[in-house]
């Protein structure tokens, strides 16, 4: 888990310990942002929009937010090859919950059905919302309705990430 070691001019220092060599530390307090509008970030969506995720992950970092697990950053286990790996795929699965936990705002990109696991993500990330409040949960998208999930009362639907920014910032 997340350890703070220091503060200076609103920007945290974290040590280097095992989390963040395993991902779970992967960003700062923006120099130019206070604590309070700082946001953690999740961001769920199938493997095959790793580019529509590392845009979306880089607009929110220039915003000043962070990103509890960059996935994208890692090297996944191809379906062929999990059984044989499956100490490597246990500590993805480990990794991606913890930093849906971590999370104040977990996001899903909705365009591509597609991504199963995005789904498991978002059954977590609704069940950590109703019993300890957070994160916020938003489904991105034009026509988010693949699942009945994305119609939970805890869900929002927006289509756009400035509509999801704006969202965030006033509620």
């Amino acid at each position: 888990m997340q350890r703070l070691t220091s503060q200076h001019n609103n920007r945290i220092e974290r040590d280097s310990g095992k989390a963040a060599a395993d991902g779970v530390l992967t960003g700062a307090v923006h120099p130019r942002r206070s604590r309070e509008s700082y946001m953690k970030f999740y961001i769920a969506s199938f493997v095959g929009e790793r580019e529509r995720t590392q845009q979306i992950q880089a607009c929110l970092r220039d915003r000043g937010h962070e990103i509890t697990i960059d996935w994208t950053s890692f090297p996944g286990v191809p379906s062929p090859e999990r059984n044989a790996r499956p100490d490597e795929v246990q500590a993805i699965a480990v990794r991606d919950l913890q930093g849906i936990q971590a999370a104040d705002v977990f996001v899903l990109l909705a365009g591509v059905a597609d991504g199963r696991a995005k789904y498991a993500e978002l059954g977590a990330a609704i069940m950590s919302a109703v019993q300890n409040g957070k994160p916020r949960i938003y489904v991105l998208g034009d026509s988010p309705v693949h699942s009945v999930f994305f119609f939970h009362p805890t869900v929002k639907r927006v289509e756009s990430i400035e509509d999801l920014l704006r969202d965030v910032k006033e509620n």
